[in-house]
């Protein structure tokens, strides 16, 4: 492949000699052994000493331990991790794969008790046959820090985010407070519940951008970002205005070296 200037939304030709390496569509990196109950695709049995999933939820998000933070760290540090999370990796759900989770007796919220509906991830198909080739997830964002989660992993998510207005900028919406994140009138992927009017939820480069409203800020201040530093490139360089490939792409290079350094 001859060089590029800047990089592929698939996050593929990252790295020279393996250029599928962090590609959309390819199957996440397991670091350790698989602890399938069969060794191979079944759910792990828990044992009696196993903590309820809810419990360990419960239990964090309460946050009543005096030591619970001994850093000090502000609301900011979550806020961060889940939105770099939701730039690295993602894997479908298999609504046919049912693995609910039960409610822990006094349950706060859930008093009723009962199940939270859960389903397992969508797996690479050519696994999951043998120990030896255990089930494997599929990643469908790019694995680097390059931004996706405000761009998109593949050109169709892209190329519908963007304004193509000659500025190189993002679509936006209108809002009281400025501008925010557009919403999805052209029906594309998005996280959402069921019976939800898809064109009433935002959208950005990842599908989980409306699920709550910290979450939501994040992409909006990055949407925001990547339209301040096109008008910014504009302004430094009045020539370029109309060339609105070069101004996006420009802008984009600078918001995945932001991330990076934050990160």
């Amino acid at each position: 492949m001859e060089n590029i200037e800047y990089r592929t939304f698939d996050g593929s030709h990252n790295n020279k000699t393996n250029p599928q390496w962090g590609k959309a569509g390819t199957p996440l990196r397991r670091i350790t052994t698989p602890s399938y109950g069969d060794g191979i695709s079944t759910l792990a049995q828990r044992g009696e000493s196993d903590i309820n999933p809810r419990s360990i939820s419960n239990r964090l998000c309460k946050q009543d331990h005096p030591n619970f933070n001994q850093n000090g760290l502000s609301d900011f540090t979550w806020a961060w991790g889940q939105f770099l999370d939701h730039e690295m990796d993602l894997s479908d759900i298999n609504d046919s794969d049912s693995a609910d989770i039960d409610v822990p007796s006094g349950d706060e919220q859930l008093p009723g008790g009962g199940r939270i509906p859960f389903n397992r991830s969508v797996f690479d198909p050519t696994s999951g046959e043998s120990v030896g080739t255990p089930r494997e997830q599929t990643n469908v964002l790019s694995s680097y820090i390059d931004a996706s989660n405000v761009y998109g992993s593949n050109i169709l998510r892209a190329s519908a985010l963007r304004a193509f207005d000659g500025t190189g900028r993002l679509k936006t919406s209108k809002g009281p407070e400025g501008e925010f994140l557009p919403y999805n009138i052209a029906g594309l992927p998005n996280a959402e519940l069921p019976g939800t009017v898809s064109s009433s939820l935002f959208i950005a480069g990842d599908i989980r951008a409306n699920e709550h409203a910290v979450l939501t800020s994040m992409h909006t201040l990055f949407m925001r970002e990547h339209n301040r530093l096109c008008l910014e490139i504009i302004a430094h360089d009045p020539g370029l205005l109309g060339d609105d490939e070069t101004i996006y792409q420009q802008a984009r290079k600078i918001v995945g070296g932001l991330m990076q350094a934050v990160t």
